[in-house]
């Protein structure tokens, strides 16, 4: 996979408690898409809009998203990967049971810039 590295005034990311700060490395901002890992239980459909208005507004390209179901299972699930399917206008790579690791085809990888 090839990376475009970029010279940037300042990067910033998100952290764990949703605040955006500087990355460690500022004089780098890497040109790579963003995929988006929602945690899926209460409050997740909020987040991960909010999340990818933050993406746009940066203006990064959301290359695409995964449902996380956490433990407890959310007795919504379906319904709730189903709306976050509709507002983002995309289906989720994977939807990634509690204690399973996501496991991506050629199609999703070539979507996410690893093609060979």
């Amino acid at each position: 996979m090839a990376l475009t590295l970029q010279r940037a005034d300042r990067v910033e990311r998100e952290k764990h408690d949703g605040t955006i700060g500087p990355a460690v490395i500022p004089e780098v901002a890497l040109a790579i898409p963003v995929v988006l890992v929602v945690g899926m239980r209460l409050g997740c459909l909020n987040h991960a809009l909010l999340t990818v208005l933050a993406v746009q507004r940066r203006g990064l390209a959301l290359a695409g998203w995964v449902a996380n179901a956490l433990p407890p299972r959310m007795a919504l699930l379906e319904q709730n990967v189903d709306t976050l399917t509709e507002r983002l206008g995309i289906a989720p790579l994977a939807i990634v049971a509690p204690g399973e690791r996501p496991a991506f085809d050629a199609a999703q990888l070539a979507t996410l810039g690893f093609a060979r």
